[in-house]
């Protein structure tokens, strides 16, 4: 089945539920999308899957991967753990490339899988023992290709509004961004450990 696309009128394919541009065959870092709805709904290969969500800190900024986007999907557990691996998340100030869009769902306990490279937005410190009066020494969000001892997973706690809480299920540690950093805290100091989430397909 195909159609115009309603915004540049170029020819849309589809698969069943998934959509595919005819003339861009797919969108990546690499090769731009011809207008919004291609750049936020058409999927590069079919191995990808859940709906996607813009992720925003309390400051405004961008849940985001910045580098080594090679898609991970099909080598899963391919790098043994998380030693030795240094791919951040960041909080960055717009979603240039779709680098800010995330596989995820709106239930109470979810992933954030990047878009381009599969990866999870991982906590890699370890459980707090007791305050830790700050962020200064907290561990900083690492980008991981596979689901470690429930560290990929993060409790979706609802703090009125749109407003989120995001608490890992081993480290019982908050996603927390200050500026571009995206660390892992043992509390929401100045509410920084607050996210909203803007569902885009």
């Amino acid at each position: 089945v195909s159609s115009l696309c309603s915004v540049c009128s170029c020819m849309k394919v589809e698969f069943g539920k998934q959509w595919y541009q005819r003339r861009v065959r797919g969108v990546s870092r690499a090769r731009s999308s011809v207008c919004r709805i291609a750049e936020f709904g058409m999927w590069p290969t079919f191995t990808k899957r859940g709906s996607l969500w813009l992720v925003r800190s309390y400051e405004g900024r961008y849940l985001a991967q910045r580098d080594n986007f090679a898609d991970i999907r099909q080598r899963r557990s391919a790098e043994g753990g998380w030693a030795g691996v240094d791919i951040r998340a960041y909080a960055v100030k717009g979603n240039t490339n779709n680098d800010a869009l995330w596989e995820t769902n709106d239930g109470g306990e979810i992933s954030l899988v990047n878009y381009h490279s599969g990866r999870f937005v991982f906590d890699v410190g370890s459980k707090p023992s007791g305050p830790e009066y700050g962020w200064n020494n907290a561990p900083v969000a690492q980008m991981i290709e596979d689901r470690y001892y429930g560290r990929w997973a993060w409790r979706k706690i609802h703090a009125g509004g749109n407003r989120f809480l995001l608490r890992n299920r081993d480290t019982g540690r908050y996603l927390f961004a200050s500026g571009e950093r995206v660390l892992t805290v043992d509390a929401n100091y100045y509410n920084r450990a607050l996210w909203t989430f803007e569902k885009v397909q």
